[in-house]
C-alpha cells in the first residue's frame, strides 16, 4: 500500500484545530474535542473558511453554544451529524464504520474515505493511549512501513502518527469511526 495523506489544512502553522482555542475555562474546553474535529471537517470541506486561531475559535464558540458538552463531551455522532446538518443541510451523510474492530477491516474503511479524499472521525473511550483516552481525533491519512499500518491524524492541533495495530488492540469500553460524505 502506498501512503495517502490528505492536504490537510494548517491553520498558523497548526494541523487542524485544537478545542482550546475557544477560550473557555478547562471543564468546557476539554469536552470538545468533538467539535474540534467537526470544524476539521468544515475547514477541510471548504464549507466554512478558517485561516486564523482566532477564526477556528470564533467557528468552536459557536458551535458550543448549542451543543455545550456534557461531563462525558460529545457521546456520539448523532450530535455531530446534527451539527453538520446544520452548516449544510441534506448536503452530506455519515458514513458509519459497522464492522468489527479489526486491523484488515479498519483500514479497508479509512483507505476507502481517504480515496474518497474525506477526513474521518474517531471517537474512543477508555483507551490507555492518553492520546485516545475519551477523545475524537481527525484521521487525515494512512500508510504501512516495515509491515505495520500506522495513520495519521490531526490531534490537539498537531500531525500525529499512531500504529493501526497498537491502537485497535489495545481495550477500550467503545470506539466509533465514521466520515461525513457529500451527496451527488
Amino acid at each position: 500500500m502506498k501512503k495517502i495523506e490528505l492536504n490537510f489544512p494548517r491553520i498558523e502553522g497548526h494541523y487542524g484545530v485544537h478545542q482550546a482555542w475557544m477560550g473557555k475555562n478547562t471543564y468546557i474546553s476539554n469536552r470538545s474535542c468533538g467539535l474540534s474535529g467537526l470544524l476539521n471537517i468544515l475547514i477541510y470541506e471548504k464549507i466554512v473558511s478558517v485561516t486564523s486561531v482566532e477564526e477556528a475559535a470564533a467557528y468552536l464558540n459557536a458551535m458550543v453554544k448549542p451543543w455545550l458538552p456534557r461531563p462525558w463531551g460529545i457521546p456520539s455522532f448523532s450530535i455531530l451529524q446534527t451539527l453538520m446538518e446544520s452548516f449544510c443541510p441534506k448536503t452530506y451523510r455519515l458514513v458509519l464504520y459497522k464492522g468489527k474492530f479489526t486491523v484488515p477491516e479498519v483500514k479497508h474503511f479509512i483507505l476507502e474515505a481517504l480515496e474518497k479524499n474525506y477526513p474521518l472521525l474517531l471517537l474512543t473511550y477508555n483507551h490507555k493511549n492518553r492520546h485516545f483516552h475519551n477523545h475524537w481525533i481527525t484521521i487525515t491519512g494512512l500508510f504501512e512501513k516495515d509491515g505495520k499500518d500506522y495513520f495519521i491524524a490531526s490531534n490537539w492541533a498537531k500531525r500525529r502518527i499512531y500504529s493501526l495495530e497498537d491502537y485497535l488492540l489495545s481495550h477500550s469500553l467503545y470506539k466509533s469511526l465514521g466520515y461525513f460524505e457529500k451527496i451527488h
